[in-house]
């Protein structure tokens, strides 16, 4: 349903009148399955497309799946915080978020890891994909819940490394040589975002290159499968 929202800018000195839809029902946005500790999406965006405006107010982990150049449109002065997973080196983060403040046009690579804590700053925007892109802009959404209590930690496991750890987030980076295999403990269970070959996990049931799968509590062996190396992203939950 499109809601008519008053947008307030960070300062409090003026509004603008935005038309926007919730997330949930953002076309773009395509739920791919939910917990009671996650709403998982996909987001695909076409070369020279955008979203419609939609509103996050739950904090995100966002994965993406297929990279290119893009941008967020922000009506008003809204205020917002964003951090990267380590995997992104230190002087690529300085420069995409130096761009993320001036609004422009990222380039970011499949691989890369977003988090933003939209439950403290809520955000309203249309995310554009340049024309000039190869393909699709994909990413997956991992959606926690109002409230959502810190995971605990996973224990150490053959190519698996903690991606991004503060008192807000816990994230972890797979990387696995083809054929290769790790074992490890979700105590509450988590989400699999595989970016680049195919996980196996205990359950045989395979997942590609961009998809998400979730991950029961316990635990867990994980095999890549096929001749490309694994490259995936764990949010325990």
């Amino acid at each position: 349903m499109v809601q008519v929202s008053t947008v307030c800018d960070g300062n409090q000195n003026g509004e603008i009148g935005i038309e926007w839809v919730d997330v949930s029902v953002e076309p773009n946005h395509v739920e791919q399955f939910r917990t009671d500790r996650a709403r998982v999406y996909e987001v695909t965006i076409d070369p020279g497309t955008a979203t419609l405006f939609h509103r996050h107010d739950r904090d995100t982990v966002y994965v993406i799946t297929s990279g290119g150049r893009f941008r967020s449109q922000e009506p008003g002065r809204q205020r917002s915080r964003t951090s990267l997973g380590r995997s992104t080196a230190l002087l690529s983060q300085l420069r995409l978020l130096a761009t993320r403040l001036t609004r422009g046009w990222l380039r970011v690579p499949a691989g890369t890891v977003i988090l933003q804590p939209h439950k403290a700053f809520p955000l309203i925007h249309r995310v554009h994909a340049h024309r000039s892109n190869s393909g699709p802009i994909r990413m997956i959404g991992i959606e926690l819940p109002t409230g959502h209590p810190a995971p605990r930690r996973i224990g150490r496991a053959p190519g698996l490394r903690v991606e991004k750890h503060t008192s807000r987030w816990l994230v972890y980076r797979l990387r696995l040589d083809p054929g290769a295999t790790t074992t490890f403990t979700v105590a509450s269970g988590g989400v699999l975002v595989v970016v680049a070959g195919t996980a196996v996990p205990s359950d045989g049931q395979g997942a590609v290159a961009g998809s998400a799968r979730q991950l029961p509590p316990g635990t867990v062996t994980v095999r890549a499968s096929g001749p490309r190396a694994l490259d995936a992203v764990i949010v325990p939950r």
